[in-house]
C-alpha cells in the first residue's frame, strides 16, 4: 500500500473555500503534509523555505495566473524541478498550451476529484524520480513504489 503520509503539497489558490475542499480531498486520500498560500508571492516563500513535492496551483488565482508562478519557480535555484499542475475551471486551447510549453506536471479541469488529482501528483512524482530521484532526504518514500 502506498504511503502518502510523507509527501509535502502546496495548494496555491487564492480562494479559501476551494483550498479547503482540495485539503479535504487529499487528506481523504491518505496526504497528512498539505498547506496552503493565497498568492504566488507567499507560496515562493513558502517554498524557498522548506522543501515541498508537488505545488497545486489554480490557474487564474487573484493576482498573476498560475504560470507566473511556475515560470518564477523554474528560474529559483532548487524549485526548478518541483513538480506543478494546474487545477483550473479554464481549459481554453491558449490557455492548455501555455501550460505546456512550461512543462507543466498535470493540468486538470474543475471540478476535479480528489482520486484523480491523487492519480496526477503520484504520475508526476514517478516522472520526477525517473529524471532526477525522489525528493526526501532519506531517498525514497516510505511504501510508494517508483
Amino acid at each position: 500500500m502506498i504511503n502518502l503520509s510523507k509527501l509535502r503539497i502546496l495548494i496555491v489558490e487564492d480562494q479559501d473555500s476551494v483550498a479547503t475542499l482540495i485539503r479535504r480531498g487529499l487528506r481523504g486520500i491518505g496526504f497528512r503534509e498539505i498547506e496552503h498560500r493565497p498568492s504566488a508571492e507567499t507560496a515562493l516563500a513558502a517554498l524557498q523555505e522548506d522543501p515541498f513535492d508537488v505545488v497545486v496551483a489554480d490557474y487564474l488565482r487573484g493576482g498573476p495566473p498560475g504560470l507566473d508562478l511556475l515560470d518564477r519557480m523554474r528560474r529559483a535555484p532548487g524549485l526548478g524541478d518541483v513538480p506543478f499542475i494546474i487545477v483550473t475551471g479554464h481549459g481554453e486551447e491558449p490557455i492548455v498550451r501555455a501550460a505546456a510549453a512550461q512543462r507543466v506536471a498535470g493540468f486538470l479541469l474543475t471540478p476535479v476529484s480528489a482520486e484523480a488529482l491523487t492519480e496526477r501528483i503520484l504520475k508526476a512524482l514517478r516522472r520526477r524520480a525517473r529524471e532526477t530521484g525522489p525528493s526526501t532526504p532519506d531517498q525514497e518514500w516510505p511504501g510508494f513504489k517508483l
